[in-house]
């Protein structure tokens, strides 16, 4: 029912997030939340090793196809997401 992978941000956005006063786990649960209409948790609230970053994902979709179209919306954010900020 829950994913907990681990996010590998890059330093450039870490920073920006940092300058906001945001956890950059956060920072980029809201990106993808604004981008994609995806809602995922930061890990920063579960008590994530230091220097790490992960989210949450909890699956409430029975449909195998609607779940396969989140998750292909999520991979596409993530490399839009990951040419911003390389």
């Amino acid at each position: 029912m829950y994913g907990y992978p681990t996010i590998k941000l890059p330093q450039k956005f870490v920073e920006e997030a940092k300058s906001k006063g945001k956890a950059p786990d956060l920072y980029y649960c809201s990106h993808l939340l604004e981008n994609t209409g995806i809602m995922t948790v930061p890990g920063s609230g579960f008590g994530q090793k230091a220097g790490t970053h992960h989210l949450r994902i909890t699956n409430l979709i029975a449909d195998t196809k609607e779940m396969e179209r989140v998750l292909n919306s999520m991979n596409q954010f993530t490399k839009k997401f990951l040419d911003t900020y390389q």
